[in-house]
């Protein structure tokens, strides 16, 4: 069997990822467009001018707009609902006893070890803070154990830590983006507590707003 050349083993690799990419379409849009040979790119993606009636063929960029239009109108019509000046608005149901950070006691992230005037070289810088995370990783297991609580997911990749403590050690501010619809569920105290020890500024960005009412936006500002 002859070896391929160069040219042709790009375009094989053209394409199969032209089809590994048309089977995404399928998979996850729902629709998949068939060129078919010799016909205008005008018919293959849709005419707007189109005969109406039930038709098997791809949806037109037109039709799958107004769908669309139609889908998100009564979540725009919530979004612009605006209450009548004065009234109060009750933050919804969203407390750190409701979203827990961990059990009681126990520290909420990490904390890098103090390590100026005791680690003189890079091994040395390592292990102290391998032990220390090991250390809040046991505690953290016996207090959830004790508590007889189930512990969620978290990052067990000590060089996640070790970036984490770089980058914020080094920051002149640091950006937390929230979650609008509820923003303490994003709004780690271990983070915050660390900012603070450092002295280092926080901003806070509620994110998605448009998902919520004005209102409740502008009382989640109040209160953060």
């Amino acid at each position: 069997m002859p070896r391929e050349t160069k040219k042709e083993y790009l375009q094989r690799k053209r394409a199969e990822r032209s089809v590994r990419r048309r089977q995404h379409d399928e998979e996850f849009v729902g629709w998949k467009l068939k060129p078919q040979p010799n016909t205008p790119l005008e018919q293959q993606l849709g005419s707007s001018s189109r005969p109406t009636g039930r038709s098997t063929g791809p949806k037109t960029a037109a039709e799958r707009a107004a769908e669309e239009v139609e889908r998100v109108r009564p979540l725009k019509a919530c979004r612009d609902t605006v209450e009548a000046p004065g009234t109060a608005w009750r933050l919804p149901k969203c407390a750190l006893d409701e979203v827990g950070w961990g059990p009681k006691g126990a520290a909420p992230m990490p904390e890098r070890p103090q390590w100026e005037g005791v680690a003189s070289t890079a091994e040395a810088l390592e292990a102290l803070e391998t032990e220390a995370f090991q250390k809040w990783e046991g505690k953290l297991q016996e207090l959830a154990d004790s508590s007889q609580m189930e512990l969620s997911w978290y990052e067990h990749r000590l060089d996640f830590w070790r970036q984490l403590w770089r980058v914020l050690e080094r920051s002149h501010v640091v950006l937390v983006l929230l979650d609008a619809r509820c923003p303490l569920y994003h709004l780690h105290p271990g983070l915050l507590a660390t900012l603070a020890a450092q002295l280092c500024p926080v901003l806070i960005v509620l994110n998605k707003e448009d998902l919520t009412l004005p209102s409740a936006a502008a009382a989640w500002r109040a209160y953060l």
